[in-house]
């Protein structure tokens, strides 16, 4: 299952738990190779990077196997984040 596609706009954090696998970071070139940037398998954060940049998405994110995640929107992000900025 595709978590994330390259060059797309996402506009949430997924806070991952892998339940039993793993899941690959990969980038697809126009020439049809792909390059596996990373596979993870454990607890990951993914959109962070995206979110402070204010980017979409350099590479894919693929799920290796069943995880469980919880979506945030960054709407939702940037409320938490100007409640802490006060503290």
């Amino acid at each position: 299952m595709n978590l994330i596609i390259s060059n797309s706009r996402i506009n949430y954090l997924l806070l991952l738990k892998i339940a039993k696998s793993n899941q690959k970071i990969y980038q697809n070139y126009e020439n049809g190779k792909t390059l596996l940037v990373a596979v993870y398998d454990r607890f990951n954060i993914l959109g962070d990077i995206e979110y402070f940049l204010k980017q979409d998405a350099d590479c894919s994110v693929q799920a290796l196997s069943d995880v469980r995640a919880i979506q945030v929107s960054y709407s939702e992000v940037d409320k938490l984040y100007k409640l802490n900025a006060y503290c």
